[in-house]
């Protein structure tokens, strides 16, 4: 079983597009990277070049069914090119949840940006509660 790749929030998370991601992709990675740092999760940050670590995101076209993952076994987050408006920033919010090591919320326990499906809710004071205790760190 190969070791899972997180993140850590408590040093700067660079997040890495693929070349061929457009311009209008881009502005929903720094939506999303905005609305952690509504809710205090600053480490989040856009780089063009490649660091170790970095956060790889791709974009692919995909059926309507698949909104995006995180695979922790590579550390890489793709995301349906389909996808537009706030269901793409949702959703790659939502994925970089994952990426720092926070799993599906079920959504009949608390509303959060890791409910399962989610579209709708953005990070919230609970899902920053939920990595500081997985992180033990000050966001």
């Amino acid at each position: 079983m190969q070791p899972e790749i997180v993140y850590s929030p408590c040093a700067a998370v660079p997040l890495a597009p693929e070349p061929d991601t457009t311009e209008s992709e881009r502005a929903s990675i720094l939506d999303a990277v905005e609305l952690w740092r509504d809710v205090g999760v600053t480490a989040l940050t856009m780089s063009e070049e490649e660091s170790d670590p970095s956060v790889p995101l791709r974009f692919r076209d995909a059926a309507a069914v698949f909104r995006g993952i995180y695979e922790p076994s590579s550390g890489l987050v793709s995301i349906n090119r389909k996808l537009d408006g706030s269901a793409r920033t949702i959703t790659i919010a939502h994925e970089l949840g994952h990426a720092l090591g926070l799993p599906h919320v079920p959504s009949s326990e608390r509303a959060s940006v890791m409910n399962p499906g989610n579209l709708t809710v953005t990070p919230t004071a609970e899902d920053v509660e939920a990595l500081q205790q997985r992180w033990a760190c000050p966001l």
